[in-house]
């Protein structure tokens, strides 16, 4: 089950996961540009200046659960969540 592929793609998604979570912080990618709506509801999320930190801190434990092997499926069914959502 747990086969060299698999290893690879989680600790890839980890890492991408600690990236993009850090970019909440720190902001070193560029921001895309938006349509008109979608930059007034984005301007709103952030704010109200705590929505991104949020999701900021969740993904760098999800992507800490994924690089370290602790709790994998549990890191899996919230990442599941936040990419629903967003």
């Amino acid at each position: 089950m747990n086969s060299t592929i698999s290893k690879v793609l989680r600790y890839v998604l980890g890492v991408a996961m600690l990236i993009f979570g850090a970019n909440k912080f720190v902001g070193f990618m560029p921001k895309p540009e938006l349509s008109e709506k979608a930059g007034i509801f984005m301007g709103a999320l952030a704010d109200s200046g705590y929505i991104f930190p949020i999701l900021g801190v969740f993904y760098i434990i999800i992507g800490l659960l994924l690089a370290l092997n602790k709790a994998v499926p549990l890191a899996l069914l919230r990442l599941a969540q936040f990419l629903l959502i967003l």
